[in-house]
């Protein structure tokens, strides 16, 4: 029901939800860091890094990966995740994200000599539910 689903938002949770809903296409980043030295993966430091409108007016931006876990509890949106997610065919779109002030930030933090930073693509959409959901509740 869309009015318990309504319930178990915050207002930023919405204003994200209204944000994505209303973008035909929302691309997204992992951020995973590895030592070079030693052969145990990477460490995934941020997920779902996207870029947010700054006319959204959210009270905690910082919370965003916790919004779109959230979203994503609720059947409203989905995230491409794991070792084969997903990702756009045209790169373009990423390239805003990678020059981003906040990824310049992470860039300059890692010591290039003994660790290894890599950018996962992928993107974030709306399920049919969620759909269903902007439809009857998100204004424009």
């Amino acid at each position: 029901c869309a009015f318990s689903t309504v319930a178990q938002l915050s207002p930023d949770e919405a204003r994200l939800f209204k944000m994505i809903a209303t973008n035909p296409m929302c691309p997204k980043l992992d951020i995973l860091l590895k030592n070079k030295d030693k052969d145990q993966g990477y460490n995934i430091i941020y997920r779902n890094f996207i870029e947010l409108n700054e006319d959204i007016g959210l009270n905690h931006p910082h919370l965003v990966p916790t919004y779109l876990d959230n979203l994503q509890r609720l059947n409203l949106i989905n995230c491409t995740s794991g070792q084969f997610q997903e990702a756009y065919i045209n790169k373009d779109v990423y390239k805003s994200l990678k020059k981003s002030d906040f990824i310049q930030t992470i860039q300059n933090q890692v010591d290039s000599e003994i660790q290894d930073l890599k950018l996962k693509e992928g993107y974030i959409w709306v399920t049919d539910y969620g759909r269903t959901f902007s439809k009857a509740i998100v204004r424009e």
